[in-house]
């Protein structure tokens, strides 16, 4: 009924379509905050899944894997089962980088969404209520930054945590920085760029892009 109603259009895509979709809009981003990086991973954590993109000037390689924030979160009821499960996820992805043949050491580390964002925020002052993604985007987060939002939400009440991440996040956002580090280790990476642009605002340009053409 609403579809008729609003006379808006949904078509379902794939995990593929997702990646590209993203990674139109994180490259724009990296235009716009004029950081110079031909060759990343870029890391997108979701819900139900985390894609990781390894993106070169000419081509890029995708992989979904079938692990998020909540799957986890509802999977993983104690930290050693948490540790455990990441363990595994940690041989997953290294065979799908190694399968590439690549030195990761020419590629820099991108991550969106909501997870990443959130330690920027919290790094850089903000919290739920006085978030700014223009402030956000571009901000390098390191291994401290996420050792540091563990402790904060280690000695925390839900009160505090809920006015940094907002309401219905509480329960998720630690397992989502445990992903977070995770890749860090199998990147064997110090430091990654940070940005708030993602899948949306990929269907915008991607729309944008088609629209010129015609």
């Amino acid at each position: 009924f609403f579809l008729l109603k609003t006379g808006a259009k949904f078509s379902i895509i794939d995990a593929n379509e997702e990646a590209r979709l993203t990674l139109l809009a994180v490259k724009y981003a990296l235009k716009r905050e004029k950081i110079n990086s031909e060759n990343f991973v870029l890391l997108d954590i979701g819900g139900g899944s985390t894609e990781i993109v390894v993106n070169t000037a000419q081509n890029y390689e995708a992989k979904s894997f079938d692990f998020g924030i909540v799957t986890m979160t509802q999977k993983s009821i104690k930290k050693e089962d948490l540790e455990k499960d990441l363990d595994d996820r940690k041989i997953q992805i290294k065979e799908f980088l190694n399968s590439l043949k690549i030195d990761l050491k020419d590629y820099s580390f991108v991550a969106t969404a909501g997870t990443p964002t959130t330690i920027a925020a919290i790094k850089l002052g903000q919290d739920f209520f006085s978030y700014d993604r223009n402030i956000v985007n571009g901000t390098i987060v390191n291994l401290e930054d996420i050792e540091n939002c563990l402790d904060i939400f280690k000695n925390s009440s839900n009160e505090d945590i809920t006015k940094l991440v907002g309401r219905g996040r509480v329960e998720f956002i630690e397992v989502g920085i445990f992903i977070y580090k995770m890749i860090f280790e199998v990147l064997e990476k110090n430091e990654s760029i940070v940005l708030d642009d993602g899948l949306r605002e990929g269907v915008a340009i991607n729309y944008c892009l088609a629209k010129c053409k015609d």
